[in-house]
């Protein structure tokens, strides 16, 4: 989380015990930084330092999945934004394939941790959503199908998945089925929360039923692979 920015010994102390802290937690911080040393042990440099500012780990690249998510949705966005979709499309896919589960899943829950988890589930959810509009952009429509379906069960009231599925199927030639899929929308909005539909939908929908050629799409080649 601080990326070789130093963490102040206290700050460490109330993270792993809370507000109140048993008298021995500074001598246990220190015996568990030094098995953090051990494990941490590199040939070539010492990886974690102490100074008056508290403890600091050295990274070397490629070693911070989180770093390597960013920097892959970074150039993901500037392809996209460059009119390359393709290519933005290949590393939304692999920036996505660096996850295996929701953040921190394995640790214990602290303030911090909770503030960090928050931000990076919808920085993923984020992420998902473009990567969505990027395979669509490039074209491969009928071979998203299957993913865009698994991403609307994941999130099924995150609007913009079920207008990429939609887009999806129309493309593909599956008319009826986007239909069918707008229908589904607009029955668990109105079950649910007791709404309809966002503006945005209801046009894509009104779009679909009258063969609105804007909304066509190019069919280009496929250029990156898309899990379904």
């Amino acid at each position: 989380m601080r990326r070789e920015r130093a963490v102040p010994t206290q700050e460490l102390v109330r993270e792993l015990w809370g507000d109140a802290p048993p008298r021995s937690a500074r001598a246990n911080l220190h015996s568990y930084l030094s098995s953090l040393r051990t494990l941490l042990a590199d040939p070539g440099a010492a990886r974690l330092s102490s100074g008056p500012e508290g403890y600091r780990v050295e990274l070397c690249g490629g070693e911070l999945d989180v770093a390597d998510f960013e920097g892959h949705t970074a150039r993901a966005r500037e392809a996209a934004c460059q009119g390359r979709p393709g290519q933005a499309a290949e590393l939304y896919t692999r920036a996505l394939g660096l996850w295996r589960g929701d953040a921190f899943a394995s640790m214990a829950t602290s303030r911090l941790l909770r503030a960090e988890t928050d931000r990076l589930e919808e920085l993923r959810l984020t992420v998902e959503d473009e990567a969505m509009d990027a395979h669509l952009a490039a074209g491969a429509h009928a071979q998203a199908v299957g993913e865009f379906r698994e991403r609307v069960k994941e999130q099924p009231f995150r609007e913009h998945r079920w207008g990429a599925l939609m887009l999806a199927l129309y493309r593909s030639g599956r008319t009826k089925e986007a239909l069918d899929a707008y229908r589904a929308l607009h029955a668990l909005l109105d079950t649910e929360l007791g709404v309809t539909p966002t503006g945005e939908l209801r046009r894509l929908h009104q779009a679909v039923l009258s063969r609105d050629p804007a909304i066509a799409g190019a069919h280009r080649p496929r250029r990156s692979a898309v899990p379904v």
